[in-house]
């Protein structure tokens, strides 16, 4: 498999993401092709385990879940079978994929470690959507555009179909949590937002969204984690919507009317990573300026139907029609030497130049050094002239606001060769 990798061709991104200069030679990695599903998989949604092994996980409509590491080898984890038609996937907070499948109506809890998995019959439809509540074991919540109301289901599998009712012909397409427990639903049959709290306390149109054209008709929610604000896509009127704490919504951007977002997520940072329908592309609209940028362009009759970025301010997205999955590391990359160990001399000067990618400002840092050899925090540049011998095993680590990224080296220092004594 061929790898295609280039640089984001819109380096603005890093001073709108940070509000600072950008550096010209730092810019997020882009991987259009991370790693390609067999020919039947279609993906609807992705999701990254994103601590300990590291793995991204894609659900998809042949009834299997597909795992990748991360050297972009995929193998096929789940296989539900004839029928079987995942609508949404998540990574719970006890690093279990919740998986809604309306195939066969049912709901899977599986363990990616163990390779098990259960499932719990549940009533839902086609267009869904999933979400965890704070807590390791706290319940999901799913809706479907089916049913007007809110399913929850417990860590154990106790199912309550209508733990919420909404509106009649709400038909929610998304929903999301915030830090505290309440629950946003993205209603795209009458055009609000839906509040549901912790205990089941319903605002039907906690927020109601108009356009000057007609209909707004959103279909993705997510809360903002840095300001505690919901972000909503309208699929019919492309536009971004953020709706305050008290439910006042303002735009806060406007895309082009051929755009269709229809799939939200945001960083830890506050940015706004959308897909688009309309023009099969990846966007990001960068916190407080309301910005966008193109993180992923496709060929207009592809579809990407998901989005995602892992705790290390990796962007992971899929493309149903070609079967890629796609990845944009906006988090700080340390650029892998062409060497995992050096043999230096002593009093023999040495210089090797390191890059990293991700959105500025980036700098680097280093740990056991031999002496005389210097990291420089803001050009990567190793270099210097030992002055002692020994074994040392260093670390190098490049930094920005959303990720420390480590490269261990061993490093050799031998005693330089004396000249001759003269006499």
């Amino acid at each position: 498999m061929i790898r295609k990798k280039h640089l984001l061709a819109v380096p603005l991104v890093a001073a709108l993401a940070f509000g600072g200069a950008a550096a010209a030679q730092a810019a997020p990695l882009v991987d259009t092709s991370f790693a390609t599903l067999p020919a039947a998989s279609h993906p609807v949604a992705v999701t990254s385990e994103g601590v300990e092994n590291l793995s991204l996980y894609s659900a998809n409509s042949d009834g299997t879940i597909s795992e990748v590491r991360e050297d972009g080898t995929v193998s096929t984890l789940f296989d539900f079978g004839l029928g079987a038609h995942p609508c949404a996937m998540i990574t719970s907070h006890a690093g279990e994929l919740w998986i809604v499948n309306s195939g066969t109506g049912t709901i899977v809890e599986a363990n990616v470690y163990r390779r098990t998995y259960t499932s719990f019959p549940a009533p839902v439809g086609s267009e869904c959507s999933i979400t965890q509540a704070p807590g390791t074991f706290a319940p999901m919540y799913v809706v479907s555009s089916a049913s007007d109301s809110v399913l929850e289901i417990t860590d154990s599998g106790a199912v309550n179909p209508s733990f919420a009712v909404l509106a009649g012909g709400a038909s929610p397409r998304s929903i999301d949590a915030d830090s505290v427990g309440n629950l946003f639903t993205a209603n795209s049959g009458d055009d609000t937002v839906s509040k549901i709290t912790a205990a089941g306390v319903v605002t039907r149109a906690f927020a109601s969204l108009t356009t000057a054209g007609g209909r707004v008709e959103p279909r993705a929610v997510a809360t903002d984690p840095s300001t505690g604000d919901v972000i909503v896509a309208g699929y019919r009127s492309g536009t971004l919507s953020r709706i305050s704490p008290s439910g006042v919504v303002s735009t806060i951007v406007e895309l082009s009317g051929a755009a269709h977002p229809h799939s939200l997520a945001t960083t830890s940072l506050g940015d706004i990573l959308v897909a688009e329908e309309g023009t099969a592309s990846v966007g990001m609209v960068a916190a407080g300026t309301g910005t966008t940028s193109v993180l992923i362009d496709r060929t207009d009759t592809d579809f990407i139907p998901t989005v995602v970025e892992d705790s290390r301010g990796i962007v992971f997205s899929a493309d149903a029609s070609t079967n890629e999955l796609m990845r944009v590391g906006l988090g700080a990359e340390i650029t892998t030497p062409p060497f995992t160990a050096l043999t230096l001399t002593t009093g023999t000067p040495f210089s090797h130049q390191f890059t990293a990618t991700g959105v500025d400002p980036i700098t680097f840092e280093s740990r056991g050094l031999p002496p005389g050899l210097t990291f420089d925090a803001s050009t990567g540049l190793l270099s210097g002239t030992p002055t002692a011998t020994g074994v040392y095993r260093s670390a190098l680590f490049a930094r920005n606001a959303l990720r420390l990224d480590p490269l261990q080296i061993s490093i050799t220092v031998l005693p330089g060769v004396r000249p001759a004594p003269r006499f």
